[in-house]
């Protein structure tokens, strides 16, 4: 299959996942990328697809973000941003993989709440570290929605924001900061992507995301809450397990 319409497919179907529950669908679309480019590579698609598809959500509610802790969450995110932009660190595949199957284990009965002013800062400079590493935070961000205090929209929509705001910064850190530091000392990307290639994921994650709108309006709060505390788990095995065994020297 051409990897045009390999990106195009996993965008599409992650992008009505994340449309659904907020969650997962950026965890399985990273995955995929790792397998297709080396990691400065895939955190750049990554972000611009991610930025599309959560953007996208947000704008479509943003009647129900949550705005008033939206600033102590930006607090928090630029504080991580500067201390990463100063180290500059970029993981190979294998020690990403593995981050991306330990996020689940973040205890989820931790008392974090979004709609505590001191948490929503803590939260921003969670997820902006776990951007700037694994290159998704889903299953830590929500860690800070899991109280059952708002409603399944306004979760969703405050949760878009914040990913839309970090992955933007996940851009300027691997499309500026990293690769100027690459550049510096003559290392080369494993692949490029090219402007179709984006142009192609941004497409199909604004369709999904308008697919997964019109499907979260047949979820009850009930079901999301559920589905949103397992659907991960899987997921994030696997990435671990694949992780443990290119670190072990299983291959790339």
């Amino acid at each position: 299959m051409p990897i045009e319409a390999s990106v195009a497919i996993a965008v599409f179907a992650t992008a009505v996942l994340s449309g659904v529950f907020g969650m997962a669908g950026g965890l399985i679309l990273m995955g995929i990328y790792l397998l297709l480019f080396d990691v400065p590579t895939a955190m750049m698609l990554h972000g611009a697809t991610q930025l599309a598809s959560n953007g996208s959500r947000a704008l479509l509610l943003y009647r129900s973000i949550e705005w008033a802790r939206i600033a102590f969450y930006l607090l928090g995110a630029m504080t991580m941003f500067l201390v990463f932009s100063l180290l500059v660190v970029s993981l190979d595949k294998g020690p990403t993989f593995i981050l991306l199957g330990l996020l689940p284990l973040i205890p989820k009965r931790a008392g974090l709440s979004f709609a505590k002013r001191s948490h929503a800062a803590i939260c921003g400079m969670i997820v902006t570290t776990g951007h700037l590493t694994a290159g998704v935070s889903g299953p830590l961000l929500d860690v800070f929605f899991l109280d059952g205090k708002w409603d399944r929209y306004k979760v969703i929509a405050t949760k878009a924001f914040t990913q839309t705001f970090a992955h933007s910064l996940k851009l300027v850190y691997f499309g500026w900061i990293v690769a100027e530091s690459r550049a510096a000392t003559a290392g080369e990307a494993e692949g490029e992507v090219t402007l179709l290639l984006y142009a192609i994921a941004v497409v199909c994650a604004l369709l999904g995301t308008g697919t997964g709108r019109m499907i979260l309006d047949r979820v009850t709060d009930r079901q999301f809450l559920h589905w949103s505390r397992r659907l991960v788990i899987v997921l994030c095995l696997v990435y671990l397990i694949r992780g443990i065994w290119m670190v072990a020297g299983g291959g790339g």
